[in-house]
């Protein structure tokens, strides 16, 4: 006789002879969590010839915890199934028993009363409907419930994991009256999330007053405790949002919440102005240590001792230069204070910078001079408005990618040949914060302290864009010349410059050469400072480019593919939502400085390592 293990869970399946392919393929999948979740499988065909058959199944029923039901035209119209299994397995039911059905092939089984008013897995789709890869799927799936149902040991747990299950007429009304109706349910998640949202709008509204565009009448100030309590709330917001969005699908296996949920995130964004953009960019801990528990400055609670034991102090000078002051120096101790609400504002977003006026700054040279600089003709290097310098970048051909035996090489880096038909000029430098000051009258930039000469950063994708914008109305053209930012294949044939190596001087990796591995990557701890430094402060490429290893990420203008194919001009334009950047930055490790390291980040995005480096062609 085919004994029954008392000690192990029991998973009992019903199926229609005529059709065994798909109780094979589903116990292909339970096998794989039956060792390890210590339950047995059990199907007609472990009765061995001479035992009583329909004592067996009997038995089976009794003491099994779950019962799948592979339903089918064959399923429905089996007379042993009808009068025999389906008897035994509702009466089970009552007591416990799991009842998970799926239907395998297309049937009316709607009319069947035990079926009426219920739903099966995979929001009613046969199985044969489905293609091989969303089949693998469904079965795969339905193995990863049918291992939850047996984890739970309490019948109560498991009927409201059965669901949908098989019920008398009786039962099926008693259960209905007691759940709401699915519209109304609906109805509930999506009040939810409306609230959600205008909870969300108020906040914006009361504490960042700036942002709120229209209002006539008084707001209430800006506060510290205000900004804490906005970027808290944000962050439980959408893991709300994520946790009863997932949790409402899985009990009602319905795509349309899925829609529901997608169509309500942007309204969301909306209110929020742009805290989804900072917020993905802040630790959660420095928002608990600079704007939750208010942390002082740090230069206001240093101590003359640790004043005198400061081997130099770099101080910004009024005109833009370092000035290095002595340790002693009395300038020292006039160090400025800041307010709670200058001290958050780096976690805050920028303001709306769409108005600041395009008057040129102090620097910008005469237009005669600016349509004679900028008329490049066979010039080799180019010197803008704004003292930006460009070299000639000529068309031509190289491997972009590396090859697969490169250390520290990633799975999207595929090298192929490209090739660039245009000659184009690129800016020698990273734009700094003193040229960002000129063209957009503010500096937003993390690092002030650095100097005008140091690159801007902390500027999104947008930021740049609108940027160049306003540098193109200042210097006005009368050519078909115009500024932008580099496409990803042009920024890596700059970068390489005639190279094959991982970096442009070579394959070694050398903290003398770039700002790089001093952040959260100590690699060049105490060789670079842990910050950004001022641009030109390492030796060039073979072309007269600085900086295209290391100091700040590049933005650049293609959006994000895994997989490079184009190989004449390449420029991507896709929907994934998100930017290329490119030649690391100064706390990520020499891996990722290399020149075939591809990276990534969201347009609106900002941090103290994102900056830009200028294209000037033709066309725009």
């Amino acid at each position: 006789m085919n004994t029954i293990s008392k000690n192990k869970k029991l998973v009992f399946i019903s199926y229609s002879h005529k059709e065994p392919q798909w109780k094979d393929k589903l116990v292909e999948y339970l096998t794989l969590y039956k060792q390890e979740h210590y339950f047995d499988i059990w199907v007609d065909d472990k009765i061995r010839g001479g035992e009583e058959w329909e004592k067996e199944i009997h038995t089976a029923i009794t003491n099994a915890d779950v019962a799948i039901l592979l339903i089918s035209n064959n399923f429905l119209i089996s007379k042993y199934i009808r009068e025999t299994e389906l008897p035994l397995i509702q009466n089970q039911f009552a007591k416990g028993l799991v009842i998970y059905p799926i239907i395998v092939s297309d049937c009316d089984w709607s009319e069947w009363k035990c079926l009426s008013e219920r739903q099966c897995r995979f929001n009613n789709m046969p199985l044969d409907k489905l293609s091989s890869p969303d089949l693998s799927t469904a079965l795969k799936q339905s193995a990863i419930e049918i291992k939850e149902i047996i984890h739970t040991n309490q019948s109560e747990s498991k009927k409201t994991l059965s669901k949908p299950s098989l019920s008398s007429p009786a039962q099926i009304k008693s259960n209905a009256s007691k759940e709401l109706p699915q519209w109304l349910e609906a109805a509930l998640f999506v009040f939810t999330l409306l609230l959600m949202c205008i909870m969300t709008l108020s906040i914006t509204y009361n504490y960042f007053p700036e942002y709120v565009s229209n209002i006539t009448f008084q707001k209430k100030a800006f506060t510290v405790s205000g900004a804490a309590a906005f970027i808290i709330f944000m962050i439980v917001l959408f893991k709300i949002f994520a946790s009863t969005a997932l949790t409402y699908m899985k009990i009602r296996n319905e795509m349309k919440i899925l829609i529901i949920f997608l169509s309500i995130i942007p309204f969301c964004s909306i209110f929020s102005i742009s805290a989804s953009a900072y917020m993905l960019d802040i630790p959660f801990i420095n928002v608990v240590l600079k704007i939750v528990l208010s942390e002082t400055d740090d230069t206001s609670k240093k101590s003359d001792n640790s004043i005198k034991n400061d081997k130099s102090i770099k101080n910004n000078h009024k005109d833009g230069e370092d000035e290095v002051f002595d340790k002693t120096s009395p300038t020292r101790q006039k160090e400025k204070k800041y307010t709670p609400e200058q001290k958050v504002n780096k976690f805050l977003p920028e303001k709306n910078i769409s108005n600041v006026n395009v008057t040129p700054g102090k620097r910008q040279k005469n237009k005669e001079q600016v349509k004679k600089i900028l008329n490049p003709q066979n010039s080799e290097v180019i010197v803008n408005s704004l003292d930006m310098k460009f070299v000639k970048i000529k068309a031509g051909s190289f491997f972009m990618g590396s090859p697969e035996d490169e250390p520290t090489r990633f799975s999207n880096e595929s090298r192929h040949k490209v090739t660039l038909t245009n000659d184009f000029y690129m800016q020698t430098t990273e734009v700094t914060q003193g040229q960002w000051i000129d063209v957009m009258g503010d500096n937003p930039s993390r690092f002030k302290e650095c100097g005008k000469n140091c690159p801007v950063e902390n500027v999104s994708w947008h930021d740049v864009k609108n940027f160049i914008k306003k540098l193109n109305v200042i210097d006005a053209i009368e050519n078909e010349y115009s500024y932008r930012l580099p496409t990803e294949a042009e920024w890596e044939y700059a970068a390489r410059a005639g190279t094959t190596t991982r970096f442009s001087w070579g394959d070694e990796e050398d903290c003398l050469k770039a700002n790089y591995g001093s952040g959260w990557s100590d690699e060049c701890k105490g060789q670079n400072p842990g910050k950004t430094m001022k641009v030109a402060s390492f030796q060039p490429n073979s072309w007269g480019l600085y900086d295209m290893h290391g100091n700040v990420w590049e933005w650049c203008e293609d959006s994000y593919t895994e997989t490079l194919v184009n190989d004449v001009d390449p420029f991507i334009n896709n929907d994934s939502g998100l930017r290329v950047i490119r030649g690391g930055s100064w706390n990520f490790y020499a891996g990722f400085c290399r020149s075939a390291f591809r990276f990534r980040d969201g347009p609106g995005n900002r941090d103290g390592n994102l900056g830009l480096r200028l294209v000037f062609s033709r066309g725009q």
